[in-house]
């Protein structure tokens, strides 16, 4: 494709009635400050260029961004209906795209990562932290203030959908890091409940809950009957969180901050 020409473009306007298309980009607030953080890379190193496009209702342009930068923070403009967000080659001869990321500006920057670490919640070095594993949806991220009133040491690990590297490896590398000696590791879908299998294998002075049986016999896990093989589902992008500190709860008691 030619220098200049826009290799993919996404748009956040839609015809679903006429044309069947529904918006690629998410629905953003006007006057609010977002960060892009675009996971690109290209051949030759940055011949690429990013523009943000923002049309008011008419389609009329009112303003546009261009950078080169992977990441740039921006204020949605007052008077804005839709915008789009273009890649405009620039000399490229390839380019990898995994992903595009958008948020507040105030999110931390960590957010933007496959893994994001969250901060511990109603820490004590006297308590077992709760290490809560949560599989992210593709509709957002987000911090959970709802667990300070929940009285248990929490630390949440948010794993991104498109995460596809030893995940394991990674878990058992950050819990060395960390020195613990008194931790439960509790997967909240069960598509992370082998991962937490595995995790107890290296990690022994672990103790791991799973979201429903599992045949292996080996490893120490706890199963409960009444809650659903997963606690998330397509529609509810937060976890039951209520559910998931009862069964805490349930297996290991009642503790007090």
């Amino acid at each position: 494709m030619a220098p200049g020409k826009a290799v993919i473009t996404w748009g956040s306007a839609y015809n679903y009635q006429g044309t069947k298309t529904v918006p690629q980009l998410p629905m953003l607030r006007v006057g609010h400050q977002y960060r892009i953080v675009l996971h690109l890379t290209s051949v030759p190193d940055h011949t690429y260029l990013i523009r943000l496009t923002f049309n008011d209702l008419k389609g009329t342009v009112i303003k546009k961004e261009e950078f080169r930068s992977e990441q740039r923070d921006f204020v949605f403009p007052v008077g804005t209906v839709s915008y789009s967000l273009e890649i405009i080659n620039a000399g490229l001869t390839s380019f990898h795209l995994g992903r595009v990321d958008i948020c507040e500006s105030s999110m931390p920057i960590e957010v933007n990562s496959d893994i994001w670490v969250h901060k511990p919640v109603n820490f004590s070095s006297k308590l077992p932290l709760n290490v809560i594993l949560v599989r992210d949806s593709k509709q957002s991220r987000k911090t959970y203030p709802v667990l300070q009133n929940l009285m248990l040491p929490v630390q949440v690990i948010g794993i991104g959908w498109q995460y596809q590297d030893d995940l394991v490896s990674y878990l058992n590398q950050w819990l060395s890091k960390q020195q613990l000696t008194n931790v439960h590791i509790i997967s909240t879908d069960s598509s992370l409940d082998n991962i937490v299998l595995q995790v107890k294998e290296k990690c022994t002075q672990a103790e791991v809950m799973t979201t429903n049986a599992c045949a292996t016999t080996e490893i120490e896990h706890y199963t409960w009957n009444h809650v659903p093989v997963e606690w998330t589902s397509p529609d509810v992008t937060e976890p039951d969180w209520d559910n998931i500190m009862a069964s805490i709860k349930d297996v290991w008691g009642e503790v007090i901050i």
